[in-house]
């Protein structure tokens, strides 16, 4: 594993120890809205897989102040893939304190570089926890407790350009605030 000089390991430092760095660099960035730093420039060989281990401990941190109420897709059409160098969807977590109600005037302040985003939400009925069954379409639709209209509010302020599917997945997919329909 490569590292750029500004997170290079020191003395007894493991790759696992880094990369809980990295997460409080973003936590941190958050907590103080400020734009977030790019991983990429700390990891030279930073990849969806480590991306998705920071963005883990990085949740792992909102949820000491937060609860967690959903998951988001990210990159979900191919245009937005092949712009950000990606192969597949990314994922990323949904907090309360990003929970908006309809009509709710939005503080500009409480962003570093906002973007709204219309979105389907599904509103699940029944838990799903991965590995209790290979999961279908089928299955998937039997658990949708409703449909429903959603505004999301992404976060996309970074140090410099966001670039890299990496950088946004390990930031938690730009996840800042959502506004839920009817």
């Amino acid at each position: 594993m490569l590292y750029h000089n500004q997170l290079l390991p020191q003395g007894g430092a493991t790759v696992a120890s880094v990369m809980i760095e990295s997460a409080q660099l973003l936590f941190n960035a958050r907590q103080e809205k400020t734009p977030k730093p790019l991983m990429s420039a700390s990891f030279d060989d930073l990849d969806d897989e480590m991306a998705y281990k920071i963005q883990y401990q990085f949740v792992q941190l909102i949820t000491s102040v937060d609860a967690i109420t959903g998951y988001k897709a990210a990159l979900t059409s191919s245009v937005a893939q092949q712009m950000f160098g990606a192969k597949s969807p990314a994922t990323g977590i949904l907090f309360a304190s990003g929970q908006y109600s309809n009509g709710v005037e939005l503080n500009l302040n409480d962003f570093v570089l906002p973007m709204l985003e219309t979105e389907i939400g599904y509103r699940v009925g029944e838990k799903i926890v991965p590995g209790d069954e290979p999961l279908s379409v089928q299955s998937l639709q039997n658990r949708i407790d409703s449909v429903l209209p959603m505004v999301e509010v992404a976060d996309i302020g970074f140090v410099t350009r966001l670039s890299t599917a990496a950088d946004l997945i390990s930031a938690n997919c730009g996840s800042a605030g959502y506004i839920i329909g009817k």
